[in-house]
């Protein structure tokens, strides 16, 4: 047996599947301040005469990281970027409360500039005036030599002990520092809602005895461990459209090109099927 939940905004909708087929499905509202308890009641109605211990897998989808993302109530949170020569950054909307530092590493992994340490320094001050306590720390070839971003990450520590910091190199190993700079900041701003989220779910797990894996469905259609997701929220991005999207492939014709419309108690997202 199979059990598929997706946790939106509005509503939390549960199946049971077994041998192929639909042998339940419960949809209920979500209390957002009583996750667990929303999660036990759609568990405790999917359940009945059936046998726990009989799950295989359970399969997670939901909005959480997207609405947060969405309407801008995730955690406050500030940049300090280590972006070396190349780009005029001056054009480039950057993420509030950043901080431009200097020390550069080369496509190499090379350090080819000292990191300003007072620079650092400044940074720290100003953010803790702020009282600001997320932090993403961002280098340019970070990927090929995180030294400068954990320097970096070492004074401000210092300065500030309360900083809950994200390091880019841990989050986003491509060479992409636009790309990375963004996933590492939204996972700042998302991370402790998610991993609330991920407690929750599993506590209501383990209250009803099940033991099976638990997986969180990604953007791609593929698959993340819950666990492995807690540094990551930011894999969940557009999981509750992925799961309207593969749900409608299963039920579109392939001859045809579909369009499906996943209209949310928060967002209205669209998928293109060819």
């Amino acid at each position: 047996m199979y059990i598929g939940i997706d946790v939106g905004g509005t509503f939390t909708d549960g199946l049971l599947l077994s041998e192929g087929k639909v042998v339940n499905s419960v949809k209920q509202p979500t209390a957002e301040t009583e996750l667990k308890s929303t999660v036990l009641t759609v568990l405790d109605k999917l359940l009945v005469g059936a046998e726990p211990l009989r799950l295989k897998r359970i399969g997670l989808s939901t909005t959480l990281v997207t609405n947060l993302l969405a309407t801008g109530r995730g955690e406050p949170a500030a940049a300090v970027l280590i972006p070396g020569p190349g780009l005029n950054y001056q054009q480039l909307e950057l993420p509030p409360n950043s901080y431009l530092v200097q020390g550069a590493v080369d496509f190499r992994g090379r350090v080819t500039e000292p990191l300003n340490i007072s620079q650092v320094e400044q940074a720290a001050r100003s953010i803790a005036g702020q009282n600001i306590n997320k932090v993403t720390v961002v280098g340019k070839f970070s990927g090929r030599n995180s030294s400068l971003e954990s320097q970096a990450r070492d004074i401000l520590t210092r300065i500030c002990p309360e900083l809950d910091i994200v390091l880019g190199f841990e989050v986003a190993g491509r060479l992409n520092f636009l790309r990375r700079l963004t996933t590492a900041y939204y996972t700042a701003v998302t991370r402790d809602n998610w991993r609330r989220f991920a407690r929750e779910i599993n506590a209501a797990l383990r209250e009803r005895g099940i033991e099976a894996p638990l997986n969180i469905l990604k953007a791609d259609g593929g698959t993340i461990p819950v666990r492995a997701s807690l540094n990551r929220p930011c894999e969940t991005v557009f999981s509750g459209p992925a799961a309207s999207a593969m749900g409608a492939y299963g039920l579109t014709m392939d001859s045809l090109t579909s369009v499906v419309v996943d209209i949310g108690g928060t967002t209205t997202d669209l998928a293109l099927i060819l």
